[in-house]
């Protein structure tokens, strides 16, 4: 298989950093496994956690580190099987780094801003990077969107400002139509039987069974919809 999407990211990186010279790269984080996994699942997110830029696509290949990237590999895991319902003990073996590697290569991620940030994003900054970097985020975007291989079953966003932003920014869905599902969580349907969700950060101060419960029940009742 050849790595065009891959290859694709990298020339647009080269490009992006000239401008951002301490981003960080993020993308499909394993194309092979991305393209064969049963739901191609996009995770919209704010930034990285860090005082400096790196390759945060090598970061989740190896595993990443709790508790994000433990709640966003259980949550890829119910995803892929919306029609088993785990127990939460199930899942718990997730939280090992070989598991979470298993599972996190199936994903794409993509920061709205590619900046290093802390813990607790600003809401300014979030909105300066973004819009001085819109461009070069539509064109990411559309890496994934515009190629039917590639073009994800859900887009997540996580957070409620995320999803502004990112819609702010990237012209996309324009004629959408917010509903939610009978638990009470926000989408809409993109294309057919693809669907955005807005929904938490997976570092929302809630416990983290709700945060997974919460998503894949917004998940199985999508898929219901369109069996």
């Amino acid at each position: 298989m050849t790595n065009y999407v891959t290859n694709a990211e990298i020339n647009l990186f080269k490009e992006w950093r000239q401008i951002r010279p301490n981003l960080s790269e993020d993308g499909i984080v394993d194309q092979k496994f991305y393209i064969n996994s049963k739901l191609k699942i996009l995770f919209l997110l704010k930034e990285v956690n860090s005082k400096v830029g790196f390759s945060l696509k090598s970061f989740v290949k190896d595993g990443g580190r709790s508790p994000t990237w433990d709640n966003i590999a259980k949550w890829t895991v119910g995803i892929q099987n919306w029609n088993i319902d785990y127990k939460w003990n199930d899942l718990s073996h997730i939280c090992d780094i070989e598991n979470r590697k298993k599972w996190l290569r199936l994903i794409c991620v993509m920061n709205i801003k590619k900046t290093p940030g802390g813990h607790t994003s600003k809401s300014k900054a979030l909105w300066k990077d973004a819009q001085e970097d819109g461009e070069f985020l539509k064109r990411q975007f559309h890496l994934y969107y515009d190629d039917h291989k590639l073009r994800p079953d859900f887009i997540i966003a996580c957070g409620t400002i995320t999803s502004n932003i990112f819609h702010a920014i990237v012209p996309f869905a324009e004629d959408k139509s917010w509903e939610k599902t009978s638990r009470g969580v926000d989408y809409y349907e993109f294309d057919n039987n693809k669907f955005f969700i807005r929904y938490a950060h997976p570092e929302a101060r809630v416990a983290d069974n709700l945060l997974y419960y919460g998503i894949t029940d917004a998940i199985k009742e999508l898929s219901d919809l369109n069996k």
